[in-house]
């Protein structure tokens, strides 16, 4: 996996050593324009074909479970009881008719 600066420079070398070189870029201008190289040694094998696709593209139309709108928690992806847990102490719930005091004695 590498950003598209180092692609070009490891596509250089490579080529330089005898290699054939294919870089696949899926990034955007804030990671670098990441992708990934694939390099094999040209004496040894030979590309009859190179297709580069993303795999969410080609699969069948209904191949993907649609995605299902889950709300969360007050508390995330955690349940009260497991944030509790993380925590050490009960996590408030906001809106909850607990005065302060009652919320130290929890503590």
């Amino acid at each position: 996996e590498v950003d598209l600066e180092w692609a070009g420079k490891l596509h250089s070398f490579f080529a330089e050593c005898g290699y054939a070189v294919v870089f696949a870029q899926y990034g955007n201008k804030k990671s670098g324009y990441m992708g990934v190289t694939l390099a094999w040694p040209t004496k040894i094998y030979e590309a009859l074909e190179v297709e580069i696709s993303k795999m969410t593209d080609t699969a069948p139309k209904d191949a993907w479970p649609k995605s299902q709108q889950q709300s969360l928690s007050n508390f995330g992806y955690m349940t009260y009881d497991g944030l509790a847990e993380v925590l050490g102490c009960r996590p408030r719930v906001q809106g909850s008719s607990d005065d302060e005091w009652n919320l130290a004695q929890t503590r």
